[in-house]
């Protein structure tokens, strides 16, 4: 099997582990805490590139696509989908560094909360 792992991305981990353990983490929870990470930084990263690839689709700009969805999402029917129609301005947003900074928060309060136990 060939190896996909470069010695940066090593090195990462490797950072990433020592920083883990040195906050208390036992050696179950530090490769499940850096996975979370990972995932979550990697899975919004793709998320960015899908809402690129369908605006230039479009032929839009990443504004007017998010737009777009913003409306759609308003013209739902609100007996059907409330939440959906009251939080639109919310859910279709460009504002992606406060989303993930958001979420990084939500992970490290949650793995602070761990640590206490």
């Amino acid at each position: 099997m060939k190896q996909c792992q470069t010695p940066d991305r090593l090195q990462l981990i490797e950072n990433i582990y020592r920083i883990l353990i040195n906050a208390g983490f036992g050696s179950e929870d530090v490769p499940a805490s850096a996975s979370l990470f990972n995932n979550d930084i990697l899975s919004f990263v793709r998320d960015e590139m899908i809402q690129v690839h369908i605006a230039n689709i479009q032929g839009l700009e990443v504004n007017e696509a998010f737009e777009q969805a913003r409306k759609m999402f308003k013209s739902l029917s609100v007996n059907k989908y409330p939440s959906l129609v009251k939080l639109a301005d919310y859910s279709v947003s460009v504002k992606s560094d406060k989303q993930f900074e958001f979420g990084l928060h939500v992970l490290l309060d949650g793995l602070n909360k761990r640590l206490k136990q």
